[in-house]
């Protein structure tokens, strides 16, 4: 009896192993087959060709508002200092009416370098809470 018990645990062993196995082939192969994806029957050349065009666009229509900023910045007195727009003016207004205004932005940054500087100890600390963040991104292969 010893035997026949221990002759299907060894069978049931085997299908166990087996049934890892394949569940392990079929997430591997899943994942091989899907890394490449043939797009000549699409309308993929022209999708491209459009989101190209329009990302040039983009880029010349942002080189476009930085100019007319630059200009209006200008009008309103301030000087570029090492890329930083300088001066005292808060309201531009034509008729009378407020039709710019420069507000003053508050915002913060964390100096990652300056504190290992001053703490070399909490490198380590700020290693064990970084973590990877992968994410996909669409790239236009030229």
């Amino acid at each position: 009896m010893k035997d026949k018990l221990t002759k299907r645990k060894r069978e049931l062993l085997k299908v166990s192993r087996t049934e890892i196995k394949t569940e392990v082939t079929r997430k591997v192969v899943t994942e091989v087959v899907n890394t490449e994806v043939a797009l000549d029957a699409t309308n993929a050349g022209e999708l491209i060709a459009e989101l190209s065009a329009l990302r040039d666009a983009i880029d010349a229509n942002e080189t476009k508002v930085e100019a007319i900023k630059a200009k209006l910045y200008e009008l309103m007195d301030y000087q570029l200092v090492n890329k930083k727009w300088v001066g005292d003016t808060e309201l531009g207004t034509i008729g009378g009416n407020v039709v710019l205004k420069i507000a003053t932005i508050n915002n913060t940054k964390f100096d990652k370098d300056a504190l290992i500087a001053d703490k070399p100890e909490l490198d380590e600390v700020l290693k064990a809470y970084t973590k990877p963040a992968p994410y996909k991104a669409l790239k236009i292969v030229k």
